[in-house]
């Protein structure tokens, strides 16, 4: 398994990834996730997850910058 991490709009090895000390998650922790299942390396049930993110993002009044079709792909780089 390769040790990669997506920040910021880069994908990078995970020790190389570094967050600012005044990211806005870092100081308040306000942020969404989801947590996704693979079977042999593709994602199960993507669309429900990434309709819950977008809907967790509005709840907040968090604005994503990438479009649910950008985040599949940048999913799909990491695996």
């Amino acid at each position: 398994m390769k040790d990669l991490v997506w920040i910021d709009g880069r994908i990078l090895p995970a020790h190389e990834a570094h967050l600012p000390v005044y990211d806005r998650g870092f100081l308040y922790g306000d942020g969404i996730f989801e947590t996704l299942r693979t079977y042999h390396g593709q994602i199960h049930a993507l669309q429900p997850h990434l309709d819950r993110l977008q809907l967790s993002a509005e709840q907040i009044g968090l604005e994503l910058r990438w479009s649910a079709d950008e985040l599949a792909g940048i999913l799909g780089e990491l695996l």
